[in-house]
């Protein structure tokens, strides 16, 4: 199912409000310490979940963005050719 939108970036209070089943894919981004994570709840759509901290180099207990942050999201957006994020 696609809208016409094939890509939608949102805040998670909109994510939480929004009809998903809208969208092939969703992909939620969110910090290591998070303490509402948003988790699809049904089986469609799909959900990749990235878990890293807004930081630019290390800090201890934080999760630092890397290259197979990138590697993933562009894996599961090639899996959802077709479809909407």
């Amino acid at each position: 199912m696609t809208t016409s939108f094939p890509i939608h970036i949102c805040s998670l209070e909109v994510a939480r409000e929004n009809d998903l089943t809208v969208y092939d894919g969703v992909i939620t981004i969110e910090n290591s310490f998070i303490e509402d994570p948003f988790r699809v709840q049904l089986e469609y759509p799909r959900q990749l979940i990235l878990r890293f901290d807004d930081i630019t180099f290390p800090i201890d207990d934080y999760e630092e963005p890397r290259e197979i942050h990138i590697y993933k999201s562009l894996q599961f957006a090639d899996e959802n050719k077709n479809g909407s994020l």
